[in-house]
């Protein structure tokens, strides 16, 4: 395979939207896309210039800094892109994460991150559905999540030998369909779940953000990953359902599959927060030349509109019934079980939850230290329910 390397790189230029539909909107009327694969510190540039010409729904965030996180064993900051109507405001929004180039040498994967941001901008003002969805949600953009080895290497930049950071995360990854324990191997685990600084800053940064949705880019292959590697996932099926229409969607379809180890990035979503994460394979190289990578954003660009528009099943508040305080609650299904230690829990600032189950009668249950218990039968529709939850203090001798 002919790698495409970055010594080659043309500095940015400004020409044309590189095959994008979308008009410009009065956010950002001059943004325009790379024509050539950039470095890390050029796409950190590109989404600095973002937030210059977008002020109102562009920021760029250093992650690292944000959360106090180690910087990269080579001294790099962590950089997402946050994008919402008011960027500066915490508001009670939807959140949403797309997350790229965990493996480094996955080169057409920033491609895609960096098109969305220049659809998004563009298309905000002028263009109905991008307008609507960024009202609606807080996107975070990541374009690369592994700055040390781009683009020359699968691993991080740990001497001696790299960690695999999709490897790393800790959920499920002490099973027996987790990466390498062989320090040499291409899918090197590391030495203790988490240890990585790039799987800490994205942990700090999804305790806090607590995503609705996460997008998940890596390749090849034209297929969308979901579920578990080995482990039984309670809703296998839904989630097999849903991952089939983001691959139609994205232009791949329907292709599917399960993730080929545990300790993945978008498992561990799903297992600690039971959003809805899937992974998606682009493209039919690692190494594709950067017209090949901009031709594949296209679709791609469709698949990312869908899981936006996709309704949550079931979402809502949960609050103090007296006070109306937010509550950090559990939430249990209780016609499917949870078994491997994954959970569902409101985030603390809102009490903002969601659950991603099938159509049909669902029962949730929502309990708190201090509080009564309430289970909840819910019927979940094809355009979702929204039900908010009022929780009472048990009672004082109880």
């Amino acid at each position: 395979m002919t790698r495409t390397t970055l010594s080659r790189v043309l500095p940015m230029a400004a020409v044309g939207l590189l095959g994008c539909s979308d008009s410009a909107g009065p956010g950002a009327p001059d943004f325009e896309d790379p024509t050539a694969y950039l470095t890390y510190d050029e796409i950190v540039d590109h989404m600095r210039s973002a937030e210059s010409r977008a002020p109102a729904i562009a920021e760029l965030v250093d992650v690292t800094a944000m959360y106090g996180t180690p910087l990269t064993h080579e001294g790099r900051a962590m950089y997402a892109l946050r994008i919402s109507d008011n960027v500066g405001v915490d508001e009670d929004e939807p959140t949403f994460l797309m997350v790229a180039a965990h493996h480094a040498n996955e080169i057409g994967t920033p491609v895609v991150a960096l098109d969305a941001i220049g659809r998004f901008l563009r298309g905000y003002g002028s263009d109905q559905t991008i307008t609507s969805l960024v009202d609606e949600y807080e996107i975070w953009i990541a374009p690369l999540w592994n700055p040390d080895s781009h683009p020359d290497s699968r691993k991080n930049g740990r001497t001696p030998n790299g960690v695999n950071l999709n490897r790393n995360y800790p959920f499920l990854w002490d099973t027996a369909c987790s990466g390498s324990t062989d320090p040499t191997h291409g899918n090197f685990k590391g030495a203790a779940p988490g240890s990585e600084p790039e799987v800490q800053a994205m942990a700090a940064l999804s305790d806090d953000q607590r995503f609705t949705k996460v997008l998940d880019y890596h390749s090849a292959g034209r297929e969308t990953l979901f579920g578990y590697s080995c482990s039984p996932h309670e809703l296998l099926g839904y989630l097999g359902v849903e991952a089939a229409g983001l691959s139609i969607a994205s232009g791949y379809e329907g292709r599917i599959r399960p993730p080929s180890a545990e300790g993945e990035h978008y498992q561990w979503q799903l297992g600690l927060y039971s959003n809805y994460s899937f992974l998606t394979e682009i493209g039919v190289s690692q190494s594709p030349t950067y017209e090949e990578a901009v031709a594949e954003t296209e679709g791609l660009w469709a698949g990312t509109l869908w899981m936006l528009q996709r309704p949550v099943p079931i979402s809502g508040h949960v609050t103090d019934a007296v006070s109306g305080d937010a509550l950090e609650v559990s939430i249990e299904y209780l016609e499917h079980p949870f078994t491997l230690g994954e959970r569902n829990v409101s985030e603390p600032r809102f009490g903002r939850y969601h659950a991603f189950l099938p159509t049909g009668a669902h029962t949730l249950r929502f309990s708190h230290p201090g509080y009564v218990t309430l289970d909840v039968p819910i019927m979940v529709t094809s355009a979702g329910v929204v039900r908010d939850i009022a929780l009472q203090r048990t009672p004082l001798g109880n």
